[in-house]
């Protein structure tokens, strides 16, 4: 049994959780990890953690309502559990003061390894390692996931972590991106939100600029943008994940050239 402090991680994306709990591992934590806000409340009826992580943008009860909900079960008592918001949009100038009621610290995507440490409890005297250096420059100027960036969030630039990392993020977004495309296809506007919102937030997590871009102009035209604008949006977003995929292989051979790390 592990006497490490546990963090509860919350948040619809796959990838998300499995990164943050990779960053979490690296800081020193445990980590539980649930995919809804019921999962999660479900979880603290049988056990109490050192901080929650919360993703804001959820189907069903949103970060900031299961926040709500959680300090309605602390009233009146003496444990506060620490909170963190991590949201993909900087919130506006009037949700701070109501936020700050709510939760402890606010953190935009993508969250670095030391922004992490810090907004935990006890986690700003943890040891952040630093990033080494970028071990393939040649590539990393038009590269399709910021090699360097990567390794900032990750607090490694060790070849095999990134690969995987990678990799993981390319399955994850394909999946994705069917979502979109049946969302296109279908005219369905609030799917397209919904599937781009969390494509948004994958490419943002993983460093993958140039994807997280296109997901941003997606984005604008969800609401009532031309359907033939969206489709070639989404279609460009198939040919930068081809990037993605000969990115994650070019990582990988180098990770298998470097040897055991």
């Amino acid at each position: 049994m592990s006497g490490r402090p546990r963090i509860l991680v919350i948040d619809d994306g796959a990838l998300n959780r499995s990164l943050t709990a990779r960053q979490l591992a690296r800081l020193g934590f445990e980590a539980d990890l649930a995919a809804t806000a019921v999962a999660a409340l479900d979880l603290l009826c049988s056990r109490s953690y050192a901080a929650i992580l919360v993703d804001r943008h959820m189907p069903g009860i949103d970060g900031v309502a299961f926040a709500g909900l959680l300090r309605e079960r602390e009233a009146g008592g003496e444990e506060r559990t620490p909170i963190v918001m991590l949201t993909a949009d900087l919130p506006r100038t009037g949700e701070l003061g109501p936020l700050a009621r709510e939760f402890d610290a606010v953190l935009v995507k993508p969250v670095t390894l030391a922004q992490l440490a810090a907004a935990l409890p006890g986690g700003a005297a943890a040891a952040v390692p630093l990033a080494d250096a970028d071990p393939s420059p040649a590539a990393a100027r038009e590269a399709p996931i910021d090699h360097r960036e990567l390794s900032r969030l990750m607090g490694s630039a060790e070849p095999g972590l990134l690969a995987r990392v990678a990799e993981r993020f390319h399955r994850a977004f394909a999946d994705q991106l069917g979502a979109l495309e049946s969302a296109s296809a279908a005219h369905d506007r609030a799917g397209l939100a919904a599937a781009v919102h969390a494509a948004k937030g994958s490419a943002a997590t993983a460093a993958a600029t140039g994807l997280a871009g296109l997901m941003a102009q997606l984005q604008a035209l969800a609401p009532d943008g031309d359907w033939t604008m969206i489709a070639q949006g989404i279609a460009a977003a198939r040919l930068e994940l081809e990037r993605v995929r000969r990115f994650a292989e070019a990582l990988s051979a180098a990770a298998g050239a470097a040897g055991p790390q």
